[in-house]
């Protein structure tokens, strides 16, 4: 029965085929030399080391030994001269060497096919390896962009109703700055009534002014007039202290609205940095997840 032996240094196996001496073997693919156990118990030919090239080697990828029916004829510049017939001792010889050389063809052809072998198997190996560790840094780096992807969508959720609460403070501003306006023209045409009563003042105080030179003449008159006048001038008065509370009750009402802008220009401020602060978080969630799908194309 062979004897499989392999390499104690890069691992190469082949089989010693019965029959074979036992001696030093030197492995094809990294040259190390070991001794080999022969069916003999001799010691290998001509004192040297055999390599594994001269044994039949492994096993084929269907699990079955090779033969040598199953591998191609020797070149023809590999054989010997048949002798003539009628020689038998030389026909023997010849068949003996002729036996020799096909048994180190076929060892030969039988190391390639390991060496393929081991090869392929080594790489299916390290492609598996590669699939699973690959599956499971895909399975990481899915579980991480779901995690990724649940906190964007509550970042884009508060970030909606942020951005609802700046457009209800936004009309809000709008009323104010539109209430804010009337205020300004009502004080504007109340400041043209002043000043429109202002001049009927002076007027009034000139025509008194010639009232009272016509005074001797017509001062029954003059102080009717003059009773007329007064409660004109009361009710000017009166008209006068209803507009000064007027213009009170407009810079408090300024004062409110300038209080108020301020507040809404303080709430802009945090609420522009609020959101700066968040897309500055938004921005290093997309670069994360951009380096991720990068190291996982």
């Amino acid at each position: 029965m062979p004897l499989t032996i392999s390499c104690p240094v890069c691992g190469l196996s082949g089989q010693v085929p019965d029959g074979s001496p036992s001696g030093e073997a030197q492995c094809p693919r990294c040259g190390a030399s070991f001794m080999v156990p022969g069916a003999e118990g001799s010691p290998a030919p001509g004192g040297g080391p055999h390599r594994l090239d001269d044994y039949f080697a492994n096993v084929n990828p269907g699990g079955a030994v090779a033969t040598p029916s199953s591998l191609p004829p020797p070149p023809e510049g590999e054989r010997g001269l048949k002798p003539a017939p009628g020689d038998g001792g030389a026909e023997a010889v010849w068949l003996k060497e002729e036996r020799q050389r096909f048994d180190d063809y076929t060892a030969k052809q039988f190391g390639q096919l390991q060496r393929q072998r081991e090869e392929m198997a080594r790489w299916q190996t390290q492609v598996e390896e590669a699939l699973v560790a690959r599956e499971q840094e895909s399975n990481r780096q899915a579980k991480v962009l779901a995690g990724r992807a649940d906190a964007v969508q509550q970042g884009e959720a508060g970030l909606a109703k942020r951005t609802a609460e700046l457009e209800v403070q936004g009309r809000e501003l709008k009323a104010l700055e539109a209430s804010r306006e009337e205020i300004r023209q009502e004080i504007a045409s109340l400041r043209e009534l002043l000043q429109q009563l202002k001049e009927e003042a002076v007027a009034d105080d000139k025509a008194a002014r010639e009232m009272r030179t016509e005074c001797l003449r017509l001062d029954t008159a003059r102080r009717k007039r003059q009773r007329s006048w007064e409660a004109e001038l009361a009710e000017w008065n009166e008209k006068r202290k209803r507009m000064e509370e007027r213009e009170a009750e407009v810079d408090r009402a300024n004062a409110a609205l300038q209080r108020r802008a301020r507040e809404i220009e303080e709430l802009e401020l945090k609420i522009r940095a609020e959101l700066e602060t968040r897309e500055e978080e938004l921005s290093r969630g997309w670069r994360e997840l951009e380096e991720r799908a990068g190291s996982l194309g």
